[in-house]
């Protein structure tokens, strides 16, 4: 009889320099938009988000999916930055 191994998920605790680099861009990104004057519903709809989940993001909650992350710097202009992140040049 063949094993069975069903795969589980394992969760997922990032560490302390993680949660510090999420806060220090969500707080980067809170600075950005109160410097451009826009609102949090503003940058949301940009970012096809929430208000909710933009506030997530300005918190740096790690839950919170890369893919909004990268929404909500091209919402603020930013994108060509994050491009350019993981150069190897």
């Amino acid at each position: 009889m063949a094993y069975e191994h069903s795969i589980m998920p394992t969760p997922h605790t990032p560490s302390s320099a993680v949660h510090r680099a999420l806060h220090k861009l969500g707080s980067d990104i809170h600075d950005a938009r109160r410097r451009r004057r826009l609102t949090m519903a503003v940058v949301a709809e940009r970012a096809f988000t929430s208000r909710a989940t933009l506030q997530r993001v300005e918190e740096g909650d790690p839950s919170v999916s890369f893919g909004i992350d990268a929404a909500v710097l091209h919402a603020l202009g930013f994108l060509d930055r994050l491009a350019d992140l993981a150069e190897a040049a």
